[in-house]
């Protein structure tokens, strides 16, 4: 046989291939099994009277990532901000966005079974990443497993204080942010994807073989179109791991595939800070818990992380390993400084680099058996995130005809278009519809004031009032409680313009949809569409206590 003569895989070698891959293959199909499962019993099965809105966790902001999901799956790349009522120019490509709308439009329209089916592949990732992180830092195929295991279901202290202390789910941080990528399988995987994207990206920074360059230049560019905080993050880390690794005469070569990285920085700071349509996401304050209480989230993982950073006997990947330290480092001093009003976006997913070192370390001390007996006692969030979850609550099992009157417009709106409805409603129609909704999100410009006119037009006014409120504010489409008829005479007064598309709901819970008359109705609202498919929900408010089951 030549040199240059490929070998033939013998039977020894498959059957090494496959026990390789089946600690990966296994935490993957245990994690996607027990993260998918809620979501299913939870559409399959609501209380009577009560429809899945699509999520259990931040419902406001999930819709707010449908409003781009439903602008792609109608074949927009360029998207539009749904929160202002004001016409605008497309600006932002979000690449993560844009595949979940193709895929919403394969499965016929149905964002929240998208995105789950995205997590899916997205959890793999992730831990395949992972898989290859521990590989590079020396630990052995013995500890695999455990590793993995730790990687997928690890977490904090959150979930043992929630249950034995009167702690609401906000102050229990693991329970309440992604810091782990347990809670981003179970409740968001936006979080899930752009920490699995950071972290390949890392990867792909540290690697020296062929093609190397290129792969961490696209996955950099691929961060920086899908979550630009975790952009930053990677700018930062990458940077501060030169620095340690490097002597200063080198600095300028080892950065040099940043350089790769400046077209998107450019873009990205056009966006959200020279344009307008987005430059309010850079001035919203974000909830943001003291620091203290992500002592008792990240503590844990942080305190066997430590020792996971220091050179041993079984070598690894140096560099990985202040990669992974800077990581770390990073987002601690932020969470010290909070310099910016958006700081607790950089804390999603710090929980990957503290577990990923933890296993290392753990992989070192002690064996197999015992490690499983260690990650047992990392699960406890997981476990009770899972408790949570999997009962009903009415802040994901919401009314059935106040999502129905949100999807029966699904058919009649078009791109601009504004609907007038209380604020739950006005959620599901951004995220669901082509219209805007005046009242919605409450990060929404002017939301005070909006949320006063709605209250206005719903409880005081008078008939001729509201009809010229709809009037002023430019509103196409109208939701109104009960039946007022084809023309809602009571509401709107016997001239007005809107005529009655829906009636969805049974008495006492009717609700209407109407529209401007003069409207070109392409289509008959089908009652009850998409009620299949999980929509938002509007989660815990900031500092509500979630009840279990007792």
């Amino acid at each position: 046989m030549s040199d240059g003569a490929t070998a033939v895989p013998t039977p020894a070698r498959t059957a090494e291939r496959r026990v390789a891959a089946s600690p990966l293959l296994f935490c993957w199909l245990l994690a996607a099994a027990v993260t998918t499962l809620p979501h299913a019993l939870a559409a399959l099965l609501p209380p009577p009277g009560r429809a899945f809105v699509g999520t259990f966790h931040w419902i406001d902001d999930f819709h707010n990532y449908l409003s781009f999901v439903q602008q792609a799956e109608n074949g927009r790349f360029l998207f539009e901000n749904k929160l202002l009522l004001e016409d605008h120019a497309p600006a932002l490509v979000n690449l993560e966005w844009w595949a979940v709308g193709r895929l919403s439009w394969l499965l016929g329209g149905r964002p929240f079974l998208a995105y789950r089916v995205f997590a899916l592949p997205a959890l793999a990732g992730l831990l395949w990443a992972a898989d290859r992180a521990l590989r590079r830092l020396g630990v052995p195929a013995s500890h695999r497993l455990a590793s993995l295991l730790l990687v997928a279901t690890g977490g904090g202290l959150g979930g043992m204080l929630f249950v034995l202390t009167p702690a609401t789910v906000q102050q229990c941080v693991d329970l309440s942010i992604g810091l782990f990528p347990f809670l981003q399988a179970l409740a968001n995987p936006h979080w899930l994807f752009a920490t699995w994207i950071l972290l390949e990206a890392l990867l792909a920074f540290g690697e020296t073989g062929r093609g190397a360059l290129w792969r961490s230049v696209l996955l950099g560019n691929l961060v920086g179109l899908s979550r630009p905080y975790d952009f930053v993050l990677l700018v930062a880390v990458q940077s501060l791991a030169i620095a340690a690794t490097a002597p200063a005469r080198e600095w300028p070569r080892r950065a040099l595939p940043l350089l790769g990285l400046l077209p998107v920085v450019a873009y990205d700071y056009w966006v959200f800070y020279v344009g307008t349509t987005f430059a309010t996401w850079t001035r919203t304050s974000y909830y943001m818990p003291p620091a203290r209480e992500f002592v008792p989230a990240l503590g844990p993982a942080l305190a066997l992380a430590l020792p996971g950073l220091r050179a041993s006997s079984a070598g690894g990947d140096r560099f990985l390993r202040v990669q992974l330290g800077a990581w770390i480092l990073v987002v601690l001093s932020l969470i010290v400084v909070r310099p910016t009003s958006f700081t607790q976006q950089f804390t999603v997913g710090v929980g990957v680099p503290a577990l990923v070192l933890a296993a290392r370390f753990l992989a070192r001390v002690t064996r197999p058996a015992l490690m499983l007996g260690v990650v047992l006692l990392f699960t406890s969030t997981a476990v009770v995130a899972l408790r949570i979850v999997l009962r009903s609550e009415p802040h994901w099992h919401v009314p059935r005809e106040r999502l129905a009157a949100a999807l029966a417009l699904r058919p009649f709106c078009r791109s601009g278009e504004v609907v007038m409805a209380p604020a739950d409603i006005g959620l599901y129609v951004m995220g669901r519809t082509a219209c805007r909704a005046y009242l919605s999100h409450a990060w929404a410009p002017g939301f005070a004031r909006r949320s006063a006119d709605v209250a206005a037009f719903y409880s005081g006014a008078a008939p001729p009032e509201r009809a010229a409120m709809l009037e002023a504010l430019g509103v196409s489409y109208v939701v109104l409680p009960g039946d007022p008829g084809p023309v809602p005479e009571a509401w709107l007064g016997s001239a007005s313009a809107f005529r009655q598309l829906a009636r969805v709901g049974t008495p006492p819970g009717v609700i209407s949809v109407y529209g401007r008359h003069s409207r070109d109705v392409r289509a008959a609202p089908r009652p009850g569409r998409g009620l299949r498919t999980p929509a938002p929900p509007a989660g815990p408010a900031p500092g509500e206590r979630v009840r279990l089951a007792p």
